[in-house]
């Protein structure tokens, strides 16, 4: 990533309300581009969901109504002129327009599956020699999110029910019991589960290197490990990189440290009239 990139930055967005299979956006959204924008992404590796705090400057009336309505969906695409990436989607939970001087400032929070997160609901019960496979499918279906890789891993773990199995309440509590019973963790990434052994990458996921020659920002900081036994985690800020996410591997070169690591979080912020436009990663080695 070559210095003139940071005067080359791009942002839009999409804002509507999604199609009935939930996981992609009506024909109907606008798209904003061309206007500032400040952002704020938050990405971890845990359940509960990745965060958006958007702000954009003199949407026209129709626009801020159509951001406004009820169930709406956020998609941010940033980068730049040769590499623009969406670096988040998720459900919007409050809008609010402000006048700043002669201009409207709308500001936008939202979350990466909220909605499937917090309100799906299960009540299943498995007959005895259910594979865990087909709860875990279950239950994905019913949070209605792209289930990503999760047919994989559970597969993996090859267990079967031989009592049967219940599951009842919380979809997002019932996939995180039957998870971690399989020594599994997962998260709600753009819209798609991600299913990982702890402190493992994600499957397939490219290696970006990190060096001064592409974007690394400072010195990285060498910080404590977040639980006793657990590795310690690394901060890295680099200019903003919209392909990195929790589970990405990345190089790292650097003078304090060099070698294979994994993000756990991951913190996009940008500007488009100037200032941030900054990814901000915790990690630990592979």
């Amino acid at each position: 990533m070559a210095e003139p990139r940071l005067f080359d930055r791009r942002c839009r967005l999409v804002v509507g309300l999604p199609q009935t299979d939930y996981s992609t956006v009506a024909p109907d959204a606008i798209e904003v581009d061309g206007l500032r924008v400040q952002f704020k992404v938050v990405k971890t590796d845990t359940k509960e969901p990745n965060t958006a705090e958007v702000s954009v400057w003199n949407l026209s009336p129709e626009s801020r109504a159509i951001v406004s309505a009820k169930g709406s969906k956020l998609l941010v695409i940033a980068g730049y002129a040769d590499t623009v990436r969406q670096v988040f989607t998720g459900d919007v939970r409050l809008v609010d327009h402000t006048r700043d001087g002669a201009h409207w400032v709308t500001k936008l929070q939202a979350g990466d599956g909220e909605r499937a997160y917090l309100y799906a609901q299960a009540s299943d019960s498995f007959k005895s020699g259910t594979p865990a496979l087909v709860v875990a499918e279950r239950l994905a279906s019913l949070l209605g999110l792209d289930p990503g890789n999760l047919a994989g891993e559970v597969a993996l773990a090859a267990v079967t029910f031989t009592q049967g199995y219940s599951a009842r309440g919380r979809v997002s509590a019932e996939l995180d019991r039957l998870l971690k019973g399989l020594g599994l963790a997962w998260s709600i990434q753009d819209g798609r589960l991600q299913v990982l052994a702890p402190g493992a990458a994600a499957p397939g996921a490219t290696s970006i290197e990190i060096s001064p020659t592409t974007g690394l920002v400072g010195s990285p900081e060498h910080g404590s490990a977040p639980e006793k036994g657990k590795p310690a985690v690394l901060s890295v800020k680099s200019l903003l990189l919209p392909e990195l996410r929790p589970g990405s591997r990345f190089s790292l070169v650097s003078e304090s440290a060099t070698g294979g690591y994994v993000a756990s979080k991951v913190e996009h912020t940008g500007d488009t009239a100037g200032g941030e436009w900054y990814t901000t990663v915790e990690a630990s080695l592979l």
